[in-house]
């Protein structure tokens, strides 16, 4: 979710009422928000929170409109801008909020990111080849029937890697494993692994 504040000023020398702002966002939806009245020289803000569907990097933009009346109902104030912004960093991701899957979300993730897990099983196995935080809240992830580990850590990038909160359980092999890095695995729990897995494995 991206939040931004657009900032709104009557610079007339008449009061302004039933100031009507319309918000057309980059996903083509319409918000039209009633933002009231306004003095001479008053100015006002209003705080909008867009969901993020653009992979990272898009530039998205966004176009607002404006128009007032006077104390006549004469409609003398009437304004659009037109702002873009970057999305070139993503650092705090929410799953499911943001993505509906641990690897999915991952993929996505920039270096130096903080991934926050909610309470749920996840049936997936999932690899990763990056410096990120994977913060678990009752979270339990689930590579049953994958015939795989179900969390892979994988180069020297992962030595910036975190995972926390977890519940790791059913893997047909090892429950974590790390490939030529050392991240910190902390706070979790490893269990019911398949006869030849292991609750976590590493090499270099």
């Amino acid at each position: 979710t991206i939040t931004y504040t657009l900032y709104y000023k009557n610079t007339g020398n008449t009061e302004l009422k039933d100031i009507i702002l319309t918000d057309y966002l980059p996903n083509n939806s319409i918000t039209t928000y009633y933002l009231g009245s306004l003095t001479q020289a008053q100015d006002g803000t209003i705080t909008i929170d867009y969901y993020i569907t653009e992979p990272p990097g898009s530039n998205i933009t966004n176009k607002a409109e404006i128009i007032a009346k006077t104390e006549c109902d004469e409609t003398i104030a009437s304004s659009s801008s037109l702002s873009t912004y970057i999305l070139d960093k993503r650092y705090i991701l929410h799953i499911p909020k943001d993505y509906p899957t641990i690897q999915k979300t991952i993929n996505v993730a920039r270096e130096n990111s903080t991934i926050y897990v909610s309470s749920g099983t996840y049936q997936e196995a999932i690899t990763i080849n990056k410096g990120i935080s994977l913060i678990g809240n009752n979270a339990t992830i689930t590579a049953e029937g994958l015939w795989t580990d179900a969390i892979r850590f994988e180069g020297k990038d992962t030595d910036k890697a975190t995972i926390t909160g977890f519940t790791i359980i059913g893997a047909d092999g090892n429950g974590i494993s790390c490939t030529n890095g050392s991240p910190t695995i902390v706070n979790n729990r490893i269990s019911d692994m398949d006869y030849c897995g292991k609750g976590a494995w590493g090499k270099t």
